[in-house]
């Protein structure tokens, strides 16, 4: 079957729109509604030049590149959309998700949601595998989807790989590789799916019964990355600890605490602590397990 090529590709965006043009871009493209964009259709033979194939194995290989190169964020104090600019606790982050199993016990306000972002993008575009994120609160499965979509539609054609869905739940590419939020419930055969990875956010404000179905979970050779401040003497607290202890888990523990970002100053602490109160601050900033029952 014949390949085709970015030159060719590009030539549908020079000139003048003809009919043929406007016919060959909806056999490349498949529009987005929901970003307002184009994402390319599944199933193109397409052949990388040279260079292309260098970026490309250049991303695979180091996902801070990638990350730096191809993931646009929104910066609230300039209201624009940019680059990503990496802090090095951030760069550590991203560098020990592709290492193994891990869980991240994190201050507020460190950008730890983006980091996972960050890494389910370059899983799912470098990576056969099946992704899914758990989160809280519930409405937070959009926003993190909306980044993985809002992003995709970014990449060159050269990098993407072909969509067969693309919705405010999931996205499935055309070798089977997918990204789902937690709406869909997985297989209890979870040791029968190849390259699972789960992506937990917030993970100490989840319902107890889905913190004790992912420790199940856990127990099957899956990759799984577990990011939350504390929240209590709940089933978080009891995963961080035993990852620190007895690991049956085989997790990768890591404390983040604010002044790794150097953004944050005392004077930030001393703002922060004044706004939220000493409790919530020892728990959310200053990361201490405080028993909710008192």
């Amino acid at each position: 079957m014949f390949n085709y090529s970015t030159k060719r590709i590009e030539y549908l965006f020079n000139g003048d729109d003809t009919v043929i043009k406007k016919f060959l871009k909806k056999y490349f493209f498949k529009q987005n509604p929901y970003v307002q964009s184009y994402y390319r259709t599944p199933n193109i033979k397409f052949k990388r030049t040279s260079a292309e194939q260098a970026e490309w194995d250049k991303c695979k290989n180091d996902i801070v590149y990638f990350a730096e190169s191809y993931f646009w964020i929104n910066n609230i104090s300039t209201l624009t959309v940019e680059l990503i600019k990496l802090h090095p606790y951030q760069r550590k982050i991203l560098k020990t998700y592709t290492e193994g199993k891990t869980i991240i016990c994190n201050s507020r306000q460190m950008g730890i949601t983006t980091m996972n972002e960050i890494y389910a993008l370059w899983s799912l575009l470098f990576n056969t595998q099946y992704i899914q994120i758990v989160t809280d609160p519930i409405n937070a499965h959009y926003d993190f989807m909306d980044m993985i979509r809002s992003n995709y539609v970014k990449m060159p054609y050269h990098m993407q790989k072909g969509v067969t869905r693309f919705n405010k739940h999931e996205v499935i590419c055309d070798d089977y590789s997918r990204i789902t939020d937690s709406r869909f419930k997985m297989s209890d055969r979870i040791d029968a799916v190849k390259y699972f990875l789960m992506i937990i956010d917030n993970a100490a404000y989840l319902h107890k019964a889905d913190l004790v179905d992912i420790e199940r979970k856990l127990k099957f050779n899956i990759k799984a990355i577990i990011t939350s401040t504390p929240n209590g003497y709940n089933e978080f607290y009891k995963l961080w600890l035993d990852s620190i202890n007895a690991n049956h888990f085989k997790l990768n523990p890591m404390k983040l605490l604010w002044y790794e970002n150097p953004n944050y100053t005392d004077h930030w602490a001393d703002q922060m602590l004044k706004n939220m109160g000493q409790k919530s601050f020892d728990e959310e900033i200053s990361l201490k397990f405080i028993n909710k029952s008192n």
